[in-house]
């Protein structure tokens, strides 16, 4: 994206580039018909990592996943990769708000909101949060008395994992799981931790942490009001008879 973006000239004061898509429609109730945009950091767009995707696989694009070109952000939440790409748009910070993301509303949509006492404070998503899941055995399942093999996942957005923990008894006690390999920035990661598990009711939980010294919260903060960056620890009833 940088070198489209070099061969534009932006001006030295642009500071944001808004990305439009082919589709369009009617966001909410009141807003007027318009393209999906995302509006996004001009530095951001100049990173090495920020693509204009053309090809998957080394095959055009299928039509699903945003043919003929699409922005590509790794590390970054999906909603800001804008596939059917058509149209980049260079602002400075007075012409963003009037821009067609805030015509459309979209500003209103993928923010974190947080409210320490009254004072209610509101930023954009970006960067993906670290998380790790479990993925066996399944919430519920009642399980014979022995040896299990407790695999899951984990992910870090543009950071590495570090160390994946579990918990049989709900966030109480944490032992080190086994990563299949060497963590690499953008990618999942597999995980196992051998179980000999006696009869009982348990609470299965993972936590994940990463390179930087981030560590996958085991609650949801209580200050956040919103809906997303859902990635605190799950917690997963397993019956051992």
């Amino acid at each position: 994206m940088s070198s489209l973006l070099k061969e534009a000239q932006p001006a030295s004061e642009a500071v944001f580039a808004m990305l439009e898509g082919a589709d369009s429609g009617r966001l909410l109730q009141d807003s007027p018909w318009l393209h999906y945009s995302q509006l996004l950091p001009l530095d951001k767009c100049m990173e090495n990592s920020s693509l204009v995707a053309f090809k998957l696989n080394d095959l055009l694009l299928p039509k699903r996943n945003g043919f003929p070109a699409r922005a590509l952000f790794p590390g970054w939440y999906g909603m800001d990769s804008v596939k059917w790409l058509q149209r980049i748009v260079v602002m400075n910070a007075q012409d963003q708000q009037q821009s067609t993301f805030y015509q459309s509303g979209m500003n209103r949509l993928y923010n974190r909101v947080t409210d320490v006492r009254g004072d209610t404070r509101i930023t954009r998503l970006s960067s993906v949060q670290v998380k790790s899941v479990v993925a066996w055995p399944s919430d519920g399942l009642k399980l014979p008395a022995g040896r299990h093999l407790i695999w899951g996942f984990a992910w870090s957005g543009s950071n590495a994992i570090r160390a994946v923990a579990l918990s049989t008894d709900g966030g109480k006690a944490w032992r080190p799981a086994k990563l299949d390999r060497q963590s690499d920035p953008y990618t999942w990661l597999r995980w196992t931790y051998t179980w000999n598990a006696a009869p009982g009711d348990y609470i299965l939980m993972s936590r994940a942490s990463d390179a930087t010294g981030r560590q996958q919260p085991t609650d949801r903060e209580r200050t956040r009001k919103d809906a997303y960056e859902l990635n605190s620890c799950r917690p997963l009833h397993c019956t051992v008879r």
